[in-house]
């Protein structure tokens, strides 16, 4: 791994999805680029998060979109990948899949027709199935810039399909970082195994100053970086993180 950019901050973040997120900040630099170094750019940070899907035979595996591109096209953000890989999001209460055409230099189309456009902003998730492994790299800013607040807003009663979209890796219940609690929204979070395959649900619960429980029982969910899951709240729902 080797990477670096001029600003407030330097980092490197690295994700192998088969087993475990490295997410390495060099925060503890920052005090000194900006003291010996009059060229600062910016307070954004930025790096990349390398993907590694695995076969299952179809097998799907669920992440999001962990960083912003400057142009978060599907073309883009997996510039190729193994003959009919499939990408699939939740729009609108349905499922829209796009299949990698490896013909023509390659590109991505859905019920036929060219998808290489198809929007995929920061914190988009999506479903890989693919029939053979593959890497992908993205690379990007993270979004918010450092120390500004970003919020989504998501309707009462809707099913969403989201990440973080600040590559933390935490436990959800960190205000700090992913700052995934209940409160009024009461909300049911889906995790993805795709060993299994299925879902781990998680519900909020209020009593006793408010608890996420699998199964009736007390369970702090975690959150890693391009780690996608199924959203339901109860009520509007606020999710308001801190960029680092």
């Amino acid at each position: 791994m080797k990477f670096g950019i001029l600003g407030i901050h330097t980092v490197t973040i690295k994700q192998n999805m088969r087993t475990k997120i490295l997410l390495f900040a060099a925060a503890a630099m920052a005090a000194g680029v900006v003291g010996s170094n009059a060229q600062v750019l910016s307070a954004n940070i930025a790096g990349y998060v390398v993907s590694t899907t695995i076969t299952n035979n179809p097998g799907y595996q669920l992440y999001s979109v962990p960083l912003d591109s400057g142009s978060n096209t599907l073309k883009n953000l997996f510039p190729s990948a193994p003959a009919a890989t499939e990408i699939i999001v939740w729009q609108n209460g349905a499922y829209n899949i796009a299949t990698y055409n490896t013909a023509l230099g390659g590109h991505w189309k859905t019920n036929g027709v060219n998808a290489d456009l198809m929007q995929m902003p920061v914190g988009t998730g999506y479903f890989v199935q693919t029939l053979s492994p593959f890497t992908n790299t993205f690379s990007g800013s993270v979004d918010p810039y450092t120390g500004v607040s970003v919020t989504n807003t998501y309707a009462a009663s809707t099913y969403v399909l989201i990440g973080s979209e600040i590559p933390y890796s935490d436990a959800v219940t960190n205000t700090a970082t992913s700052n995934l609690t209940g409160v009024a929204g009461n909300p049911t979070r889906y995790k993805w195994h795709t060993a299994s395959p299925g879902f781990d649900i998680y519900t909020w619960t209020t009593p006793l100053g408010g608890h996420w429980k699998l199964n009736g029982v007390n369970a702090v969910p975690t959150l890693g970086v391009g780690e996608g899951f199924f959203f339901n709240p109860n009520a509007t729902y606020n999710w308001v993180q801190k960029g680092p």
